[in-house]
């Protein structure tokens, strides 16, 4: 069921357009705020006296511990929705339950608003509009799209990250837990973009999220080499680094197999290896669904 699942999601996707946007997150983003209020002190009346308050938290909204908001706005709707799914089974031949799941998994997938901003930066690269690239990169990393030597391709590590985060971690976790796994890694992303959960100077979040990446990261550069022949992913397969935890690293290393080791700049690259990269990302795609289709078929899922 989990495959039939997944393939109508994706025509969903691909033929109806049902791509959730940034906002459909809004809900996430409220109950992470009713959680996380900054200690802002209250006003002094006009009649207190003005160091009226001995205990030094009058007037202060206390904020939870990290691991409360982390269960609340992240593991409690997964349990949730464990609970929800598991008391529908059975009903109406698992109609509700398949409604749901393609539900959920739409909700999990990539967002509307990082595909738009993946075309127009390619369509900035392609123009050869170096300013209005950057524009989109500083956008997307929150920084000043200065023209910097790392600027592109720290540019380029987003957007593969981004990729993996929105559908190759999503669609493995679905494979591997359930519908249940997509949610909680889209509620772990959705946490972990403005917050951290630490644990005696340990980002716990962090952690999970590079744990959860680990493997996608690396079905993704599999993916990628596959798409480029076999002799080119047999000697890149030998060179890799598979050990490495941190998946900006393994990204950096991944994507300067595919450009010229010293060029890191937008200027010193050519729109047709912007498109190359695009064009293994999208073959990546289609890769992974048939390989999870040969998988089903032989009967390993």
């Amino acid at each position: 069921m989990d495959f039939i699942v997944l393939i109508t999601t994706l025509i969903l996707r691909a033929i109806f357009g049902l791509v959730p946007s940034g906002h459909a997150d809004s809900w996430v983003h409220s109950l992470k705020m009713k959680f996380c209020k900054k200690d802002v002190k209250r006003a002094r009346h006009l009649y207190e006296a003005e160091y009226g308050d001995t205990d030094g938290c009058s007037g202060y909204s206390r904020q939870m511990p990290d691991a409360l908001i982390f269960f609340l706005t992240v593991i409690f709707p997964v349990l949730a929705l464990y609970v929800f799914i598991n008391s529908l089974d059975g009903i109406a031949l698992g109609l509700p339950v398949f409604i749901i799941s393609v539900a959920i998994l739409l909700y999990s997938l990539g967002r509307k608003d990082s595909i738009d901003w993946f075309r127009k930066f390619n369509e900035s690269c392609n123009r050869g509009d170096t300013q209005g690239a950057f524009i989109y990169v500083s956008k997307a990393l929150k920084e000043e799209g200065n023209g910097s030597d790392d600027t592109y391709f720290n540019a380029l590590v987003h957007m593969i990250k981004t990729v993996v985060q929105d559908f190759f971690v999503i669609i493995f976790l679905f494979f591997l837990i359930g519908i249940e796994g997509a949610f909680f890694s889209r509620l772990l992303f959705l946490f972990s973009k403005n917050h951290r959960f630490f644990v005696k100077d340990f980002c716990i979040s962090e952690f999970l999220k590079n744990i959860l990446e680990w493997v996608p990261i690396r079905i993704l550069f599999v993916c990628m080499l596959l798409s480029d022949g076999i002799k080119y992913f047999y000697n890149n397969l030998i060179l890799s680094k598979f050990s490495i935890l941190n998946s900006n690293d393994f990204i950096s290393g991944m994507l300067k197999g595919s450009f010229d080791k010293d060029c890191s700049n937008l200027n010193d690259h050519s729109n047709e290896s912007v498109d190359k990269l695009f064009f293994q990302i999208e073959k990546s795609k289609v890769i992974f669904i048939i390989i999870l289709s040969l998988f089903v078929v032989l009967g390993f899922l």
